[in-house]
């Protein structure tokens, strides 16, 4: 079955669909990327990253005055 056929099948666009497929192939480990259990991960510890840098520049701004 092709890309072609498959995004026929579920009424996406074939590119959508060679996404999603490529997706599943780094989930599962069938070719080298960055997951989205380990995007989603990253993605949390800048969450939790950013608001400290912005403090410490408020506070490395102190001492410069």
């Amino acid at each position: 079955m092709t890309i072609e056929q498959i995004a026929s099948d579920f009424g996406v666009l074939p590119d959508d669909a060679a996404e999603v497929d490529g997706r599943a192939d780094i989930d599962e480990n069938d070719r080298l990327g960055q997951s989205r259990t380990e995007t989603a991960e990253f993605g949390e510890l800048r969450e939790g990253y950013l608001p400290l840098a912005g403090h410490d520049h408020e506070i490395g701004a102190e001492f410069l005055v």
